[in-house]
């Protein structure tokens, strides 16, 4: 096992242990969420979200991962639900990629272009870590119904209505 997975595991046994000792603290709630969701263990860290966002609900902080957990579930209409109630704060990069992602999925690739035309011109991101977050997410992609051979062309014409 790389090491780095056994850290995530570490940590979330730490926090499991905390949350036995204090199982309200909405902290270690969303702390054991966001272990899952690292271990790429979207039902559990749902669970874990779920329970945070009734403590706390509408927290932006909680929403997104719950979107995303939504999206790699293959759950795609849960994940525009609360990708819909992001939409009165101002979206970041990371958030404009997942909404193209989402359109992508759904066979919006002309609105997905759009999206993801916006994570660039926000300036947080460059081309090359637009790629690069691409290339991670190309699995999910595919296992949601994108074909890969669409995401050369697609690539294509987002860097040009970039120009």
């Amino acid at each position: 096992m790389p090491e780095a997975a056994g850290r995530k595991e570490e940590a979330l046994e730490h926090y499991l242990q905390a949350a036995d000792l204090d199982p309200e603290n909405t902290h270690t709630i969303v702390m054991i969420a966001h272990c899952y969701l690292d271990l790429k263990e979207y039902e559990p860290a749902l669970k874990y979200y779920f329970r945070a966002e009734y403590k706390e609900p509408g927290n932006i902080k909680i929403l997104r991962p719950i979107a995303w957990c939504y999206f790699a579930l293959g759950r795609l209409d849960d994940s525009e639900k609360y990708y819909e109630r992001l939409a009165d704060v101002k979206l970041t990069s990371h958030d404009l990629i997942n909404r193209g992602h989402l359109a992508l999925c759904k066979g919006n690739k002309k609105e997905a272009a759009e999206f993801y035309k916006q994570s660039i011109a926000i300036g947080d991101i460059t081309k090359d870590d637009f790629l690069r977050i691409l290339a991670e997410d190309k699995i999910l992609l595919m296992s949601n119904g994108v074909n890969p051979d669409d995401l050369p062309i697609l690539m294509d014409y987002l860097f040009y209505i970039l120009l």
